[in-house]
């Protein structure tokens, strides 16, 4: 019996031997294909920013543009322009065939007219009432009888005008008449200067401007009348 149980436990052994022997580690085998590409996972949170980097030096400066050219010059207002109100003249009554009274222009002596500018006087009459009055005339004037009054004025303080600052208005008699003129028939007396060299409109001359109307030239250039 005892050799029975040796016998069989010899057995076991040898067959628990070739067991592990048969389990032991065999050649690999080949590579098995590649499983499907799995989901893509989530993004994961942004890095917080990075530091600005340091400003760069300021590139120099460019050339300065060629000037443009001037413009045409403007046309002239009434801020150029001289011009007095209304003023009386001569004191009656006049007691001869000739009289003359002046007004002192100190702008006439600034500004050179004489030889640049142009300067237009007016005269108006009154009524006896002193009421309806007449469109301004320009000097100089002429009338014939029965009134008999010529009127005129020249830039001047002196026989030869020579540093004129002032305006004489003169009226007199026609020549061989003797009477004595009283009184003035024109009542009031007002100036327009006229800068040299500031046209108020192109091609205008002195000329220009002693042809036009008391109207047209108020209107030009913005004068009250």
């Amino acid at each position: 019996m005892k050799a029975m149980t040796m016998v069989m436990r010899s057995m076991m052994v040898v067959v628990l031997s070739v067991f592990i022997f048969s389990c032991s580690d065999g050649e690999d085998g080949a590579t098995g294909p590649a499983g499907p590409a799995g989901s893509q996972g989530e993004q994961g949170p942004a890095g917080a920013d990075g530091q600005d980097g340091a400003n760069g030096q300021d590139g120099v400066d460019g050339q300065d543009g060629a000037d443009g050219q001037d413009g045409a010059d403007g046309e002239t207002g009434t801020a150029n322009v001289i011009y007095s109100d209304w003023f009386g003249g001569f004191t009656s009554p006049i007691s001869g065939t000739a009289s003359v009274f002046k007004v002192n222009v100190p702008e006439l002596k600034d500004l050179n007219i004489k030889e640049r500018g142009v300067v237009l006087a007016y005269g108006r009459i009154k009524a006896p009432a002193d009421t309806n009055i007449t469109e301004a005339l320009q000097f100089p004037v002429i009338f014939g009888d029965p009134i008999a009054q010529n009127f005129r004025f020249t830039i001047g303080d002196s026989n030869d005008f020579t540093g004129a600052v002032d305006l004489r208005f003169i009226v007199q008699r026609p020549s061989g008449n003797t009477t004595n003129i009283r009184d003035s028939f024109i009542k009031e007396f007002r100036y327009i200067i006229i800068p040299g060299g500031l046209p108020a409109a192109k091609n205008k001359s002195a000329e220009d401007y002693k042809k036009m109307s008391y109207d047209e030239i108020t209107a030009l250039f913005g004068i009250p009348k």
